[in-house]
């Protein structure tokens, strides 16, 4: 989530959405289940680089991440929840003046 952000410029919420990997020692994990997975292409292109590739559909597998982020265009704090998982994130409207400006 954090680099789909920081490197791909998304937002938090696209990329809290968007799917997930997880690179165990000798494979790639990657999620598939509906509404959130990786093409097939990708997949495939993966196997041909070489790696060991495994779909994974269970939703508790991958990291379940509630967060709050600073909206510099909107000048205020966004909580996202993890939409595989339970939980919620509120940041309080109070906390936008202590915000970096």
């Amino acid at each position: 989530v954090l680099s789909r952000v920081l490197d791909g410029g998304e937002t938090f919420s696209d990329a809290m959405h968007a799917p997930r990997f997880h690179a165990p020692a000798n494979r790639i994990d990657v999620e598939v289940r509906p509404g959130t997975a990786w093409a097939d292409t990708t997949i495939a292109r993966l196997r041909e680089l070489g790696f060991t590739v495994e779909a994974r559909a269970e939703p508790p597998y991958f990291a379940r991440i509630n967060g709050i982020a600073w909206d510099g265009d909107r000048g205020e704090f966004v909580g996202v929840a993890d939409p595989r998982w339970h939980g919620g994130a509120v940041a309080p409207r109070e906390a936008a003046a202590a915000a970096p400006h």
